[in-house]
């Protein structure tokens, strides 16, 4: 009798301690703070990622895949796959930009959100993606209208005349930054736009 209910205490203890082990860990992107966290990535001047982006108007569509580098206001952006070049390189700071195929510079402008529309026949927001790939509108222009999911990470955003789309957000060391942007306008010239970047890799 006691060694059966040794053998039913032990059988017990064992299920308690295998429902703790699958007990789900707490999320890693629950923010409680929206105000703290959106200061934090304004503070982040410095870093590298690596996606792939897609475009697409009435005209044309394509991918590419990306890198972007940012040190400060230095930016370098590697686009590679379309164009019919190997590498499309769009360098400079916030004064001065260039576009460079082959190695040769072909085109300069004071941003480069004008030099990519050589590559993609309208205007992609570089300027404002500075801060719309960490997850936060941009301080530049003023936000039609934003909506945060339930951890209190921007989901929607309305801004600069784009509706964007935030997902699958992940941690970066003591970051949480979207590995997913989509984002849509109407142009008079070009109708809809739409782009979607995939990032695959924050450093």
């Amino acid at each position: 009798m006691i060694n059966r209910l040794i053998a039913c205490l032990a059988a017990l203890l064992l299920l308690t301690s295998c429902a703790a082990l699958n007990k789900p860990s707490p999320d890693p992107t629950a923010i409680v703070d929206v105000a703290k966290h959106q200061q934090q990535l304004l503070a982040l001047k410095r870093w590298r990622l690596e996606g792939k982006l897609g475009y697409q108007s009435q005209q044309q569509s394509g991918s590419a895949l990306l890198q972007w580098q940012q040190d400060r206001q230095s930016f370098e952006l590697l686009l590679s796959g379309p164009f019919g070049f190997k590498t499309t390189r769009i360098s400079g700071d916030e004064r001065h930009a260039e576009l460079q195929q082959s190695g040769v510079t072909h085109y300069a402008a004071d941003s480069a959100s004008e030099l990519t529309a050589h590559l993609f026949g309208w205007a992609w927001p570089v300027d404002e993606l500075l801060y719309w790939i960490k997850g936060i509108p941009s301080p530049e222009a003023s936000v039609v209208s934003q909506l945060f999911n339930e951890q209190g990470l921007l989901k929607e955003l309305q801004q600069s005349g784009w509706s964007l789309k935030f997902s699958d957000y992940r941690q970066s060391r003591n970051l949480v930054l979207p590995g997913r942007i989509s984002g849509s306008r109407m142009s008079e010239a070009s109708g809809e736009l739409q782009f979607t970047l995939v990032i695959k890799d924050w450093q």
